[in-house]
């Protein structure tokens, strides 16, 4: 596992938060959606997994943040894993 603290990590957090400063600057938040339920309007869904502690059509994993102006409208979609329990 990759250590969280030393010069690389520092470096990336920085541009990380330079990046979040810049894009609220145009009104762009980031969006968590892990928990959440599945929206294809929002959500571009790349896998699917079983997990009976989680309901169906709930984001498991999210594998590329998605990004949403202040009015609501998508700026990007995010790329999650669905949750798809067998009936």
């Amino acid at each position: 596992m990759a250590e969280k603290s030393g010069p690389w990590f520092d470096g990336f957090s920085s541009l990380i938060q330079q990046m979040n400063k810049c894009l609220a600057s145009f009104n762009i938040k980031p969006v968590e959606d892990v928990g959440e339920k599945f929206d294809p309007k929002r959500h571009e869904a790349i896998a699917t997994m079983q997990d009976p502690s989680k309901e169906n059509n709930t984001i498991a994993f999210v594998e590329r943040k998605g990004f949403m102006y202040e009015n609501g409208d998508i700026a990007r979609v995010a790329r999650v894993i669905v949750v798809k329990n067998p009936s």
